[in-house]
């Protein structure tokens, strides 16, 4: 499959990716597996939506993402609950949450509360959130949720899209996952006091200067940037683009910290 166009939302932080012919007919074909119409539409909406967001962690965000794997793929799964959910570099799951136009707030099935995984070998990591629109040309990705976050919620209430993360972020949550917080745990003291997030996240960052995560990171965006049509000004120099992404992921180390170790 090539890879996909896509293009950033001119009036909000969304992204929009082209659905593939080939992913709606897989979708009818897995849709007409259940007997009732309501149930065909929702597995369908799933089936397109989960497509969309593969391809966008695939090719946009250069992550491994799989739903073969997860339990969207079982049909005895699929018919009993609201399950929408990939898998994302073989260690991680992400579950896709379908909301309607116009609306402003959503809820989140109790089928896949985070609670949910904690006898799990693949964890939820984040909810994404996405509107499918009637002519099925392109998934709107408006951002995600971190499961650390909506685990100490009350999910019976709504949540509102305001509160999205901006979806390019996903990339740092998941590889922020990969960090073992143990080797943040002498900032624990600081965490629980509250003291000033820049301060924190430049500590963090000092923890993150040799990391191969952060060098990798670096050397895609730094690849990418050569690979762009527009030459007007030379791509950033490595140690301001390293330096960007350590910070970015020092914000997302950071709110794992005080998810972990403030009440």
């Amino acid at each position: 499959m090539s890879t996909q166009t896509i293009e950033q939302s001119q009036s909000a932080q969304s992204i929009f990716v082209p659905l593939t012919d080939w992913a709606i007919t897989k979708a009818e074909e897995m849709a007409l597996c259940h007997e009732s119409i309501s149930k065909r539409r929702a597995v369908f909406d799933r089936a397109v939506a989960l497509a969309g967001v593969t391809d966008w962690l695939n090719y946009d965000l250069g992550l491994e993402a799989d739903v073969a794997s997860g339990d969207f793929a079982d049909p005895l799964l699929r018919n009993g609950s609201e399950v929408a959910d990939l898998i994302v570099n073989k260690d991680y799951k992400i579950e896709c949450c379908i909301v309607e136009d116009g609306v402003t707030d959503f809820t989140i099935s109790p089928d896949v509360y985070p609670e949910m995984d904690s006898s799990s070998n693949t964890p939820r990591i984040a909810y994404v959130v996405v509107r499918l629109p009637d002519d099925l040309v392109e998934l709107e990705i408006l951002g995600f949720l971190p499961a650390v976050e909506l685990a100490s919620r009350d999910l019976t209430k709504p949540i509102f899209l305001s509160e999205l993360y901006a979806p390019e972020d996903l990339a740092f949550e998941i590889r922020a996952a990969a960090f073992d917080l143990d080797d943040f745990g002498h900032l624990e003291d600081l965490v629980k006091s509250d003291i000033d997030d820049q301060m924190m996240i430049s500590m963090i960052c000092g923890n993150l200067q040799e990391s191969s995560v952060m060098r990798e990171l670096a050397l895609k965006n730094n690849k990418d940037q050569q690979s762009e049509e527009l030459v007007d000004s030379p791509p950033e120099s490595m140690d301001v683009m390293e330096q960007e992404q350590q910070e970015k992921m020092a914000r997302v180390i950071l709110r794992r910290l005080k998810s972990l170790w403030q009440d």
